[in-house]
Order: structure tokens, then C-alpha cells, then sequence
């Protein structure tokens, strides 16, 4: 005979069918009878006495609840309702506190939300049966209608407990959150709606319409978050939290959480506008303003300066512990932004943060480092609890030792592990920057896969004392890069691997020639990319010291050397210091321009110009500017350059013709109104030309302009005949997004110099005229 244990064993195994990928029900069906016959008859033996016994049998039967058989489901639902030891019925109180506390591991994959809302409307009284059973089927048929059902009879039942009840209800809801079934709804098919199967979230906004909101464990709060991509309602519960105690503990932790929170996000700004309300100090909030507005140079001054104001003697500023974690917090962020790469990594030596100083390590090469944070106490629980940034630092060392077979390994371990945190990511439709954090974690993948590459072609070639062919490669990677407008340390992280590996190139050939040696690696270029974004970000200062850098590591060609050049002079365009741009000037003034091509020769001279122009000195511009277009004639950025400063030369004209007293002749107001004319007339040509070279949309956007100084034509009609002469130059599909304004412009003084364009486009796209004229 069997044995009691085996007994309990065999239920409790054949209890879990869901669990076994069987969730189909009509597959499901013969084993949901069997269990249902085995719970019937044990029920009615001696056996149920036992606790142990009944807690299986309580298993089998939560586990048989989703039947689809009606008659079935309710024989078990009463069997369930009334096995308590005593013989007065179950409350509203003790029946769901025995649910919160029942075991769904069964059916954990599937919405057993439904089994709460069953056993509850079961508690209704004999008049309302019809409707609850019909309310019963709506809900195991639909599950928005029993979300709906869910988060009616929760929060109506929390009202009418008292406050020792809600606090007895509270820690059963944290006991069925801790339960780890819950994650099976992660092993539903790529078919399924994850989000209708995801309980705990559903559990979680049925306790959000809670009055007053019950205060859950925080702890368990963050881990349910992160377990089961349940963000946003966790997010509400903690603001529900810290909005009732704002200046308690449990304030502060729900602070905290949040912050937790946010950051897994990638939702800085959300963040930062969150925790600068939280500041006492006014100088603290002006600080995180800065950070929040990008300025992050300043933002570090600002960082510092409180830190040591707080640590002075004889300060009376006492910050709360949450106001110095911030300071701290982000100064680091602003420092790695700024690519302060020293200054991140003695902070980090100092504070003891292993994962900051894995990072620094990396980047700075120091793979003995890396070794060795990699096998410390404080990353090995980490990595091995399946943190990705780890495993990817691993990665990043066996390519760098060249264990090339431990590359492909480690690579796959990584983009499981991203594959996983995918599944727990809010949906894209949410906008969440969380996913692009990601994509660009899987960017450093693609090319951490391709360096172990890399390094076996460069180690076969090395031995036999030839040159690999890395062109495709090259190219490749200097078009995969970030967006322009993405923080510096996503650049930062990929452009410095990339360094990494040209280093390692360059070691393993070093017996090459220097000409032959340039062209396996692309250190110059990346350099230079890495300062032009620092620069289009309002960094120049970072943008020059990367430029320093560069030059002091690396020759490079005159193409580079050009694009550093550039780079340097541009980065000194600063419009609130006239010293930095006078540096800029002389900067090209002071550089040997016979290395150069043409057209890299008539960018130097627009730059001058430009600075020039900036400085005051527009006569000195204007000549700068042709010999920029005499030495390259199809240089479109100078000729629309050319064209700006002829517009500001017209206007500062047209504002001395205006002031000029009552006591100036005709023939003077005359002349300056002449020469306003020829300005204009100049302005335009320039902006025509730099459409007949390229008509890209960033010059033909200049139409506007020039159709708007066509309206201070005068009677000689210089700028209608220097408009008629350039535009019929252009192709004819330019003026189409313009025709409504040239076919108004034919009833204006200056119509006469447009017949001819649209005549010209008329011939071209007869539709395009006809239209507008029916």
C-alpha cells in the first residue's frame, strides 16, 4: 500500500500540471478531472485531519479552480470555502486572508486572479446568486472584466475593515508577493499577452485604488519591481508612501526606492526634477537645475562648492543623509560625463565602488585590475546573481588576455542576461529611455564579439609576419555610433574599447611601417569623433583636452591632421569670451595651410573669416570669405556664410540710413540706400550659389531669406535681377515648396523678377502652377 508521504508526494506533483507547460485546458482537462477525483476522495476519508495532508489537498484545489467545468469548479470553491477547523462560516476577512495566503503555485503561470474574485462574490447572499454566477462566467472568460471585478471588491472590502484588519490584510498581500511562482508568467510563449498574464502587476493595481493606501514593505516592493516588470505601480505605491510621511524614515526610504527605481529606468530628468523638491538647501536645488539643463560644468562647481561648505568648520548646515547621496551621486555622473577619467577613478579607489572602479580599470587598460575586481567578494555576488554590466567586464578581460575561446561563451552568457532584462522592461509604447540604454548594451556586445574576432585574425596574421585586411571592419565601425544628441559616456564607453583595440593593433604590428601600421587601426578619427561630440554638446573645453590627448598618443595623416585642426579651431568659437575666439584666430593664422587640398584650404579661410566677422572686423571678414570661394569654388558652407555677412553688412547700412538727421542731403541718404541694395543683392547671389552647388535642405532653407529681401527691392530693381539671374540657375523642383509666395510676389514691386522662374517651373511641373490658380 502507499504510504502517506507518498500519497502526499504523488497530489502535490500532479497538483502542479500547470506548471509543466500544460496550460492549454482542453489538453489540460483529463488531468484537471483526475486531480479533481483524487481531492473528492481523499476529502472524505480520515486522512484530511492531518495538516500536512490538508495543506496538499488545499494545493490540489486552488490548483483546479481555472476548471472549465462550472459544476466541478464550484464543488471544489465550497470544499475549499468550508475546510476550517471550526463550524461557524468563513468571514470576508479570514477568507481572504486564507487566499492571500494560498499556495498558486499550480497555476502560477496563468491569471489567478480570477480563483480571488470567484471565492469572493461566492460570499453573496442567495438572492444575488443569479447575478454573481453570471458575474463568475464574465470573469473566467474576459480577463479586463475581472480586473475590473478585482479592483471593485478589494478596496470595497478594506473599507469596512478596521485599521488591525487592514494591518493583518497588509502582511498577507506582502506574503503572496514574496512567493517565487510568480515568474512563470515569463515562460508563456513569445504568442501570449504577457501583460494579461503578469498577476503580481494586476495584484498591484488593485492595492493602488486602496483608501488609505496600506504601507508595504519597501524591499519587497523594489524586488517585485524589478522581478516583474512592474515599475510604474510600484512607483505609484512609493509616492503614496513618501506623500503620507514625507519627513519620517519610511519618507525617506520610499525616497530612496524611488530613486532605485528611476535609475533602472534611465528616467534622470524624472529623478532629478524629484529629488531637487526634496532638498531643504536652496543652493542644492539650484545645482540639480544646473545638472537637469545640461550645464555640467558648472553642475560639478556646484557640487563641490556644497560639499565643502558642509564639511567646513563652524558650518551651520547640517544636509540630511538623502541631500549629501545626491551631491555625491551626481558630481560622479557629471565628472564621467565630462570624461574625467582620473578624477572618477580616485573617487572610486577612495570610496571603495567596485563596479566605478571596474569601469575606470577598463578603460585605462589596467587589466590587473580588472582581474582582480573581477574575482573580488563585492562583483562575485553580483555576477553571479546575473548582473550584465559584470559579465560583460569578464568579456572585455578574456579578450584582452586572449582567450578567444572564452569570448564567444561569456558573449552569449551577456546577451542572455540582456535578453532576460528585456522581458522585465515596460513596453516601448511607454516611452521609457530604459530600451535605449539597452540597445546600446547590445551595441558594445556587437563589437566586443567582433574585437575577439579582431584579435584571432591579427594573431595568424602576426605570426606569419603579414598585414590583415581591417577596411571593412573599419568602415563598419565608423558608421555604427551613438545619436549625436546621446549622453558622453555612451560615446566614451564605446569609442574607448575601440581605443583599446587600436592599441592592441598597434602592438602586435609594431614592426610594420608607419604607413602601412595606419591603416589597421582608426585611433585618429576616433579621437576626433569623440571631441566633435563633445563640442556639438556645448563641451569645448572637453572637446580641447580630447584633442590634446590625441596628438600627444598618435601620428596621423594630413587628412586627420586637418580634422583636428578644425576641430580645435572650432571648439574655441565660444561667444561669450572674445579671448577664446581671438585664440581661435590665431590658431588659423599661425598654421601652415601648403599641407592642404583646396577644399580644405577654403574651410581654414571661412573659419577666419567667421572669427573675424565674430570679432568686429567685417571689412577683413568679407575678404576672407573670397579668397575662401576663389580658392574652392564649390564650397556651399562658405558661400552661405558669405551670405549671412552680407545680410548683417545690409542691415547695419539700412539702420545708419535711418538715423541719419534732417540736415544729410538726398544724395548721401541716396547712396547708403544704394549700397544697402548692393549688400542684399550680394546676400542673395551667395545664397543662390550655395543651392546651384548643393542643394541640400540646409541650403535651400535660405529661400526664405532671400525672398524676404526681395521686398526691399527699390527702383533700380537690383536685387529682382540678381534673384531672376541666379534662380533660373537652380532646378526647377527647388521653387515648388516656394510657389505660393512667388505667385503672390507677382502683384509686389520685385514680381517682375520672378515671371521667368515661373515660367521656368511651368514648363517643368505644369500641375504645380495649375492648382494654385483654378
Amino acid at each position: 500500500p502507499v504510504i502517506t508521504k507518498e500519497r502526499n508526494s504523488f497530489l502535490w506533483k500532479l497538483s502542479s500540471f500547470d506548471l509543466r507547460c500544460l496550460a492549454n485546458d482542453v489538453s489540460a482537462q483529463a488531468l484537471v478531472d483526475m486531480v479533481h477525483l483524487f481531492v473528492v476522495r481523499f476529502q472524505s476519508t480520515e486522512l484530511t485531519r492531518s495538516d500536512d495532508f490538508r495543506l496538499v489537498v488545499g494545493r490540489s484545489i486552488i490548483a483546479c479552480l481555472l476548471n472549465p467545468d462550472i459544476k466541478a469548479r464550484r464543488e471544489l470553491l465550497s470544499s475549499f470555502l468550508n475546510s476550517n477547523s471550526s463550524d461557524s462560516p468563513l468571514s470576508i476577512l479570514d477568507m481572504l486572508w486564507r487566499l492571500l495566503h494560498s499556495d498558486f503555485e499550480g497555476i502560477g503561470g496563468r491569471y489567478w486572479i480570477v480563483v480571488i474574485v470567484e471565492a469572493m462574490l461566492a460570499l453573496a447572499t442567495s438572492e444575488e446568486r443569479g447575478l454573481v454566477d453570471a458575474l463568475c462566467i464574465l470573469a473566467h472568460s474576459n480577463e479586463d472584466v475581472c480586473q475590473t471585478l478585482f479592483e471593485c471588491v478589494i478596496p470595497a472590502t478594506w473599507r469596512l475593515q478596521s485599521n488591525a484588519s487592514r494591518a493583518r490584510l497588509a502582511q498577507a498581500a506582502e506574503t503572496l508577493l514574496s512567493r517565487s511562482y510568480h515568474s512563470q508568467f515569463l515562460l508563456c510563449s513569445p504568442a501570449a499577452d504577457k501583460s494579461t498574464m503578469n498577476t503580481p502587476r494586476a495584484f498591484l493595481n488593485a492595492i493602488l485604488q486602496l483608501r488609505p493606501v496600506p504601507v508595504l514593505d519597501i524591499n519587497l516592493l523594489v524586488t517585485v519591481a524589478e522581478k516583474y516588470n512592474a515599475w510604474f505601480e510600484v512607483l505609484s505605491l512609493l509616492e503614496k508612501q513618501y506623500q503620507c510621511a514625507p519627513e519620517r524614515p519610511l519618507g525617506s526610504q520610499s525616497l530612496s526606492a524611488m530613486r532605485h527605481c528611476y535609475r533602472h529606468l534611465s528616467e534622470d530628468s524624472i529623478w532629478m526634477s524629484l529629488a531637487r523638491t526634496s532638498c531643504s538647501l536652496a543652493k542644492s536645488r539650484r545645482a540639480i537645475q544646473l545638472d537637469n539643463c545640461a550645464f555640467l560644468t558648472r553642475a560639478a562647481d556646484a557640487y563641490i562648492d556644497l560639499v565643502e561648505l558642509a564639511e567646513s568648520p563652524g558650518s551651520k548646515i547640517e544636509p540630511p543623509d538623502f541631500e549629501m547621496d545626491v551631491w555625491e551621486e551626481r558630481w560622479v555622473e557629471t565628472q564621467r560625463q565630462l570624461c574625467q577619467l582620473e578624477v572618477v577613478s580616485e573617487f572610486a579607489n577612495t570610496s571603495a565602488d567596485h563596479k566605478l572602479q571596474l569601469e575606470c580599470a577598463w578603460r585605462s587598460q589596467d587589466w590587473g585590475k580588472v582581474r582582480a575586481l573581477c574575482s573580488s567578494s563585492g562583483l562575485l555576488v553580483p555576477g553571479e546573481s546575473g548582473d550584465a554590466t559584470v559579465k560583460l567586464s569578464e568579456t572585455l578581460l578574456a579578450v584582452a588576455d586572449g582567450k578567444l575561446t572564452e569570448v564567444e561563451n561569456l558573449h552569449a552568457q551577456s546577451a542572455q542576461l540582456c535578453l532576460y532584462k528585456w522581458q522585465l522592461l515596460p513596453q516601448l509604447s511607454s516611452g521609457s529611455p530604459v530600451h535605449a540604454s539597452l540597445f546600446h548594451f547590445f551595441h558594445r556586445l556587437v563589437e566586443v564579439r567582433e574585437s575577439g574576432q579582431i584579435m584571432v585574425e591579427t594573431s595568424n596574421h602576426a605570426d606569419g609576419r603579414t598585414l590583415p585586411d581591417l577596411k571593412n571592419l573599419l568602415n563598419a565601425w565608423r558608421g555604427r555610433l551613438p545619436n549625436d544628441y546621446e549622453p558622453m559616456t555612451l560615446w566614451d564607453e564605446i569609442l574607448s574599447w575601440r581605443t583599446t583595440m587600436y592599441s592592441a593593433i598597434q602592438k602586435t604590428f609594431h614592426w610594420s611601417e608607419p604607413n602601412q601600421l595606419a591603416t589597421l587601426h582608426d585611433r585618429p578619427w576616433t579621437a576626433i569623433r569623440l571631441a566633435k561630440t563633445a563640442r556639438k554638446q556645448g563641451l569645448r573645453n572637453v572637446s580641447l583636452r580630447l584633442l590634446s590627448k590625441a596628438s600627444e598618443k598618435s601620428t596621423m595623416n594630413v587628412l586627420d591632421a586637418y580634422l583636428q585642426l578644425r576641430e580645435q579651431i572650432i571648439a574655441y568659437s565660444n561667444p561669450d569670451s572674445e579671448q577664446e575666439r581671438q585664440g581661435g584666430l590665431n590658431l588659423v593664422n599661425t598654421t601652415n595651410l601648403s599641407f592642404f587640398d583646396q577644399s580644405q584650404r577654403s574651410e581654414l579661410f571661412r573659419l577666419k573669416a567667421v572669427f573675424l566677422g565674430s570679432l568686429g572686423n567685417r571689412s577683413k571678414a568679407n575678404q576672407a570669405f573670397c579668397h575662401s570661394v576663389q580658392i574652392c569654388p564649390s564650397h556651399s558652407r562658405a558661400w552661405v556664410d558669405w551670405g549671412n555677412l552680407c545680410a548683417v553688412l545690409g542691415s547695419v547700412a539700412e539702420q545708419q540710413a535711418d538715423k541719419m538727421s534732417g540736415g544729410s542731403t538726398q544724395r548721401d541718404k541716396a547712396s547708403t540706400y544704394k549700397k544697402v541694395a548692393q549688400y542684399l543683392a550680394q546676400a542673395i547671389g551667395c545664397y543662390l550659389e550655395a543651392i546651384r552647388i548643393d542643394t541640400h535642405e540646409w541650403a535651400r532653407l535660405n529661400i526664405a531669406k532671400c525672398l524676404w529681401m526681395l521686398s526691399r527691392d527699390g527702383s533700380p530693381g537690383v536685387l529682382a535681377s540678381t534673384f531672376e539671374n541666379r534662380g533660373s540657375l537652380l532646378p526647377s523642383w527647388v521653387w515648388l515648396p516656394w510657389l505660393p509666395q512667388l505667385l503672390s510676389g507677382l502683384y509686389r514691386p520685385e514680381g517682375s523678377g520672378l515671371k521667368q522662374l515661373l515660367s521656368m517651373v511651368a514648363r517643368s511641373y505644369p500641375q504645380a502652377i495649375y492648382y494654385p490658380l483654378r
